[in-house]
Formats: C-alpha cells, structure tokens, sequence
C-alpha cells in the first residue's frame, strides 16, 4: 500500500492517493488496528513503571499478533501524515499521534525513524495553524499556538549534534530530505505572522525567525535539488517548498530598500548577500527543469523572474500587474499598489539586540499586547495583491495536480 501511494503522489494522483488512504484507514479502524497500537502503548508505559502489579499483563513478544497490529497501524499513520504534509490535505489520523521514541541511541547516532515521526507530529500541528487562520482566532491564541510549535522544532533540532545538520555528502541521503523539511515547516510555522510584521512590528520574533529559515532553506534546496533522481515522487514538492522560501526573501529584501533606517539596518538581513543566495536558488531550479524536464521547476523559475521584476520597477501612482503560473498551482494575478506599501514607520524595540542569527527566544512580553493587533488587514500586510483563477475543473479534483501552499491565500 505505501509503495502504491507513493508511485500515485509521483504522478501527481492527489485524488487517488487521498480516496485510497482513507479506505485503507476506515477498514484498519475496522479491525482494531488503533485499539490494538493503543494497548501496545499502554503495556510499554505500564513496563517503565517503577512499580508494577504482577496482575498487569504485559506482552514481551515483538512478534505477537498485537505488536504486528501496533506496527501496521503506525506505518498507516506515518503515511497519511507524509501525505498530509506534502499536499496540505487533512490528516485522517490526527487523532493517533506517532509515539515518541528517542531520537538518539546509544551510540550517539540519530534514530531516523524516530526523528521524522516527531517531524511529522509536528507538522500535523502546522496544518493545524492554516485552520485556525481561516477561523480568524484571537492573535493571543495564535501566538500561543505558534510559540508552543516552534519549541518543538527547537528541541528537535537540539536533539542531534551541531555536525549532523552540516551539510556533506555528494550523494541523495534521508538526512538531508529530512532538514530540508524541518527548516520548512519553521517556515510554515511563521509565515503568516512575519507577514504581518511590516503592519505590526510586535512579530518582529516571527519574521526573523522565519527570515532565517528561509536562508537555511534556500541553502539547502541549491545542495539538495541536484541530488534527487529524475522521477523522484516528491521532487515537485521540493521545488514548491523551495519557491516559499525564495518568495518570502524576494519580499523581505525588497521591502528593506524603502523601508525605514530602523528596518533597513537589520544585521543578519544582507539585502545583497540575500539576493545573491535566491540567484543561486533559481539557477538550481532552472537546472533542475533542463535536467529533468519538471514542468513545475520551470513554472517556479519563470514565476520568480516575473515577480522579482515586478519588485524592481519603481513606486508609481499606477498600479502594476503580472500573471504568474505557480507550480502546482495555476495562474494567479499579482499586482502592486499603488504609491507603494502602507509601512508604518514605528522604531523596532528589539533591534539592539539583533545578533548574526535569528533570535532562538522571542522577547519578554511577546504577544502579550497583541489583542488589538489588526494582522488580518490585507492593505495593511503588504503593498502586493493577488487574485487566482479557480477554473472548474481544479487540479485537485481532475488528478493533475497537488494542493494549493496556504501562504498564498494569506496575502489576499
């Protein structure tokens, strides 16, 4: 079954793969595949217990009938997440989190498996954000939710040595698919509030966080893209993931041109080394589209050129538009306001301590006069608009595509 969903998801057969998973997951519920997971839990909680009944039953057979259930299950599980995670669909099993194993052994080396799973838990909680977006909760409960979320990618990331995360090796590795993802969803987790920093500047924790991860992203798609086979199942996706990251820099250094000093003088946001660093993104984008033939690759590359000189022309009183093909997408329209952003020129109160890195604490106090913050003003977010045609037969029900990246609907 795994095998045959990632064949589809290389096809781009969101819809098959989606309708499949979810038999798969009704007729394992069917059988007692959760229950028989959730009592192998309980009897390995029940065994690390320093005092134990000698009543408790407790199963020592790895190969047991309900060990063998437990593992099929959590192979179910894993796969809907993976699937959730790279198509933004809902996750059927949010309800049955991976269990949490140690990430590393006894030997010092990371346990994959369990890294990824703890990944994909915590992804489940990013999809989550997008919900909570659209239902337009309180900032408080936002940020809380946000904050809560990047701790857990923090303590992930501390889990391994620091030369674990360096990038080495010539060849495809697990390792680097599962960093790039990592740095991804601490994009994901962000975004939206680092968007909305240029209105409010009390998310300046978000965007320089976010800025960051999108660095790291940028780096690791121009070390990793070269790297994946041609026909590889999720090589789309890391194409799309990767336009995120070039997205938002292309944002973040064309605001700092005309932004006040107190923006402009952000110590880890280079504006030229930041453009020098997409330049080399896309060039692997680009590269990656003639090696391989991905249509999606060459729809990204065109798509940032079009919108990199969309940012360069100057401020007018005219509106500009331009028409951009998103990969795995479609057509949407950008256009830019006109007289340029509605940037309010307040003084950053964190900017002192700024240092080469993103700060790894939000200030004191963060979020905790954000209840009157109007972040969900789309004037107010950004000088850029969009609009998207939604034509009737949407990729997603006609098999030809993947889901729609939440950030876009975000910046309406």
């Amino acid at each position: 079954m795994g095998f045959s969903g990632y064949s589809q998801l290389g096809r781009a057969r969101v819809r098959k793969t989606w309708l499949t998973l979810r038999r798969v997951i009704a007729v394992a519920e069917l059988i007692g595949l959760p229950r028989a997971a959730v009592i192998v839990q309980a009897n390995a909680a029940s065994q690390s217990r320093p005092f134990r009944s000698d009543l408790e039953p407790i199963d020592e057979d790895p190969y047991s009938e309900q060990n063998q259930k437990a593992e099929v299950w959590e192979s179910i599980c894993a796969i809907d997440r993976i699937t959730a995670m790279m198509c933004s669909l809902p996750i059927a099993t949010v309800n049955f989190p991976l269990p949490v194993r140690p990430i590393i052994d006894m030997n010092g080396e990371v346990i994959l498996q369990s890294f990824i799973h703890r990944l994909f838990n915590i992804a489940s909680r990013v999809l989550e954000l997008d919900d909570i977006h659209t239902q337009k909760k309180s900032i408080p409960e936002l940020i809380n939710i946000v904050m809560a979320t990047d701790q857990e990618l923090q303590t992930l990331a501390q889990a391994p040595a620091k030369s674990w995360w360096q990038e080495h090796g010539s060849q495809m590795s697990k390792e680097a698919l599962f960093q790039y993802w990592h740095s991804y969803f601490t994009i994901r987790t962000h975004l939206r509030l680092a968007l909305a920093y240029e209105h409010d500047q009390r998310f300046l924790y978000n965007f320089m966080t976010c800025f960051s991860a999108c660095q790291e992203h940028a780096k690791r798609y121009i070390s990793l893209r070269p790297l994946l086979p041609a026909g590889f199942f999720a090589s789309s996706i890391v194409d799309l993931q990767a336009f995120t990251a070039i997205v938002f820099l292309l944002l973040a250094t064309d605001e700092s041109k005309t932004a006040s000093s107190s923006v402009a003088s952000r110590q880890n946001m280079n504006a030229q080394q930041t453009r020098g660093l997409v330049d080399q993104a896309v060039e692997t984008m680009e590269l990656a589209a003639k090696r391989t033939g991905n249509g999606s690759a060459r729809h990204g590359v065109d798509a940032i050129r079009s919108l990199s000189s969309l940012l360069r022309q100057p401020s007018s009183t005219e509106g500009q538009q331009v028409s951009l093909l998103l990969p795995l997408i479609g057509r949407i329209h950008v256009s830019r306001k006109a007289g340029g952003s509605g940037r309010q020129n307040q003084v950053d109160p964190y900017m002192s301590n700024q240092g080469e890195e993103a700060p790894r604490d939000p200030p004191d106090g963060y979020g905790a006069d954000s209840a009157g913050s109007n972040y969900m003003d789309p004037d107010l977010i950004n000088p850029l608009s969009y609009s998207m045609e939604i034509p009737e037969d949407y990729l997603f029900f006609t098999d030809q595509s993947f889901g729609a990246e939440q950030w876009l609907t975000w910046t309406n």
